[in-house]
């Protein structure tokens, strides 16, 4: 009995062992998720978070109504070259972070890369106007606050379908 309670003893330590591994690998996991779909400079996700949600909304049995925003910045090559790429850097994220304050509930808000944005929004052409409303007075709000003037040129394409996705990519972006 003393044995067989030693091996029992042990088998339950290796198995506390094997469960801290398999936690601790769940949470690297997670950060290395993280680290892959956020945009380091502005925290939105990024251009592959925006490939990763194309695909799972292609993969959908019953479509909603989809709308993509696309926009990218005014004047960030000029801003970059006469006033130094720190100054851009900070454009940028005053563009996130207005972006973030309208669509935070929505499907997703991503940085694709340089001065691009796009946002997933599940709605129909009446929620467009009202999100370029709602942008608008933010950015009026954002740059009363801290004096940084936003300029950034927006539109979107809506998708209608009723029977599922196969190319959510050809309709939104033909």
């Amino acid at each position: 009995i003393c044995s067989f309670t030693a091996y029992i003893i042990v088998l339950f330590a290796m198995l506390m062992l094997y469960e801290g591994e398999l936690l601790r690998n769940s949470a690297q996991k997670k950060i290395y998720e993280t680290l892959a779909y956020t945009d380091e400079l502005t925290g939105l996700s990024n251009r592959a978070a925006f490939e990763k949600t194309i695909d799972e909304i292609e993969a959908q049995k019953y479509p909603e109504k989809i709308i993509l925003f696309m926009g990218d910045l005014n004047s960030l090559k000029k801003i970059n070259d006469e006033q130094g790429h720190d100054h851009g850097d900070e454009y940028i994220k005053a563009a996130a972070t207005c972006l973030w304050q309208v669509f935070k509930n929505e499907r997703g808000i991503f940085r694709l890369g340089g001065d691009e944005f796009a946002v997933i929004v599940i709605g129909d052409e009446k929620d467009a106007k009202t999100y370029y409303e709602k942008l608008g007075d933010v950015i009026a709000e954002y740059e009363e606050k801290t004096g940084i003037h936003v300029s950034m040129a927006l539109s979107h394409a809506q998708s209608l379908c009723t029977q599922g996705y196969k190319d959510l990519r050809h309709d939104l972006f033909r």
